[in-house]
Formats: structure tokens, sequence, C-alpha cells
């Protein structure tokens, strides 16, 4: 009788610890399942924010123990920004670059891309810092794109520092009275006519042609764009004006990213995270290197003294004010004002320490 008893314990710790080992291999299963991502990027092979992605690729396959597999399209091979407005909530790819902007048609939110005339300081602390009283990605930006059924992770910048580039010197707000500017996007536009120009959108590869026409007078951009696209050989003159930062956003399909074990997410968001920093010390970088290969190739860049830059900032945020507050409503546009102003008094942390620290 006993020795049936033993037995029969045997056999029920037998199968409790069988039935336990395959729960455990059943999780680890789970956790370290393979995934297949692919991730779109819209810029140039060689642009320093395709190589950002780059490096974000290899650290969260890293990170993960090689259970992240990622498939890259950089320079619109699978998607052009448009397309992606439908096709990255849609699941049609599960990561991507996105122009921000381009959403707005399904997240109003997204208006808040535009200039909004802050130093990369504060501009990162109105992201990021809620300490200060700030954070719009945590309070606006994240809720609304999930909305969409995507998940906004962070920016990936494109430049610091804008710059007008025209065919003619200019000096003062004056003389930008008639002229023909190029932009690429309806805020910009209403930045750009609110200095006395007026706005012409065009699509980035007809304007060498066109400043070499005379048929548009200048065009904003940022300066890596003057020199990859060597619209400085047509147009002589510079002005550097403080729009202030100006990023794409990084973001992911919300279902895809439910379907990640959390270690696996763990993983992609210090990927980005690395990956965000990285991005904006290339476009400083990169903006110190494209002025220095203008001067050598003649061209005058001139900084407006400190009070014109005020008054470019009073009158380029009311222009874009009467361009977001449509989209968004007042009262988040009053939200997110008073967010950018806590930002911009605060003083710290700078940039850098705040995309250390910040959390996803």
């Amino acid at each position: 009788m006993k020795k049936k008893m033993r037995t029969g314990w045997f056999a029920l710790i037998g199968i409790f610890s069988a039935f336990i080992l395959l729960s455990v291999v059943s999780n680890l299963a789970v956790a370290d399942s393979v995934k297949e991502i692919r991730i779109c990027c819209q810029m140039p092979v060689d642009h320093f924010d395709s190589k950002a992605v780059e490096l974000f690729i290899k650290k969260a396959e890293e990170l993960s123990n090689k259970t992240l597999k990622f498939k890259y399209f950089p320079a619109g091979q699978l998607y052009n920004e448009m397309d992606l407005v439908d096709v990255l909530p849609s699941g049609g790819v599960e990561m991507a670059q996105i122009g921000l902007d381009r959403h707005v048609g399904r997240v109003p939110s997204g208006s808040f891309v535009c200039p909004y005339f802050a130093a990369p300081d504060a501009y990162y602390r109105w992201w990021y810092d809620t300490a200060c009283g700030a954070g719009l990605y945590y309070k606006i930006l994240k809720p609304a794109f999930a909305k969409d059924n995507m998940v906004l992770l962070s920016t990936l910048n494109y430049a610091t520092t804008y710059a007008i580039l025209t065919n003619k010197p200019v000096h003062t707000l004056e003389d930008y009275k008639g002229l023909r500017i190029r932009t690429a996007a309806k805020a910009l536009g209403a930045v750009v006519e609110a200095l006395g120009a007026k706005a012409v959108v065009m699509s980035s590869s007809d304007v060498y042609m066109a400043l070499q026409r005379g048929t548009i007078d200048g065009a904003l951009s940022g300066t890596s764009s003057f020199v990859s696209r060597k619209w400085y050989e047509v147009a002589k003159y510079m002005q550097l004006v403080p729009l202030g930062n100006v990023p794409f956003g990084f973001a992911a399909n919300l279902d895809f990213w439910k379907s990640l074990s959390p270690a696996q997410q763990k993983a992609i968001q210090e990927a980005t995270r690395e990956m965000e920093i990285w991005s904006v010390q290339a476009s400083m970088d990169e903006h110190e290197r494209c002025l220095d290969i203008m001067k050598k190739g003649g061209v005058e860049v001139f900084d407006f003294p400190p009070e014109i830059d005020k008054e470019i900032a009073k009158r380029g945020l009311e222009a874009i004010g009467n361009i977001v507050k449509p989209d968004v409503g007042q009262a988040t546009w009053d939200e997110a004002m008073t967010m950018l102003d806590k930002a911009n008094k605060a003083d710290k942390p700078g940039w850098k320490e705040m995309l250390e620290k910040r959390s996803f």
C-alpha cells in the first residue's frame, strides 16, 4: 500500500514538474519568438537620418538577442511619406520614419511638428520634460497617434536650424517683400508669407532648375538640402532664420507593438533612444559642415541680429497658430503653447541629458 502511495506521489510530482517545465518553455518561446519587421525611411541612403535608422536596426537586433529581424527600405523604396499615412496604421509595414505633419488628416496633433522657434534644449524639454510642466509627447502626441493605431516612439531629427537661400542679397525683413520662396509644407509657407515673401510649394527635385531660371527667388529648407541638392550653385545668398528644431517622427504599428514581448519592446525603446540622440548631434554636425562648404563655394551667409530674430519668431509663431489651431482646437493649442513657454523658461536639462533620461 505504501509502495503504491509513493508511486502515486511520484507520478503526481512528475506530472506537476512537467506542467511547470511546459509552462516555462511556452513562455520562453513567446518571449523569444523571432519577429520579421519591415521598416521604412524616406531619406537618401547616404543621409544621416538613413544612417540613424541603420544604427537603430543594429542596436535593436543586438539588444533583442537577434529575435528582432529587420528588412530596411530607405529612400522611399517601398512607400513614400504620404503612402505611410495609411500603410503604417493598417500594418502594411511595422515601423517607419514619418512626417508627422503628413498625418494631420487622421491625427490633427501631427501639426505640432511645425517650426516653433525653439533651440534644441528647449525643444526637447517641450516634448519630454514633465518636471518643468511640459511633456507634449506624453500629454498630446503619443495618445493622439495611438488612436490611429500607431506607437509614436521618438523624433528623428532633420534640422536644428533652418535657412533661406536666395538669388539676391537679403539683410532686412523688408528685403523679402515680393520674393517667391519655395517651401515644402503649408505651415512653412505661412511663415514665409509672414516675412513678406510669397510662398511657392514645390517639390525639392524641381528647385535647382527653378532657381536657375528665376522661376523662384529662393528656397526655405535645412542647410543639408542646399548642399546635397546643390542649390547653392545657383543661389549665392543665405539667411539663417530661427525657426528652431524640425524633426521627423519615428513610429511603429500599434498591433505589431502589442505582439512583442516586454523584452523586445525594451530593446526597441533603448535602440530608439540611441538613434534619437545620434540624429540630433548628426544634424548639428551636418549643418556646420554644409555652412563651410557653402562659404567656400562663394555663398554669403547672413545671420540676422537678435532683435530681428525675435521679430521673425513673433510673426512666425502667430502664422503657425493660424494654421494649427483649426486642426487641433483652441484648447489643445493653448495647452501646447503653455508647455512650450515653460520649456523655454527652464534652463535645464540640455537636449542630450533630456534624451538620455526620458521615458517612453
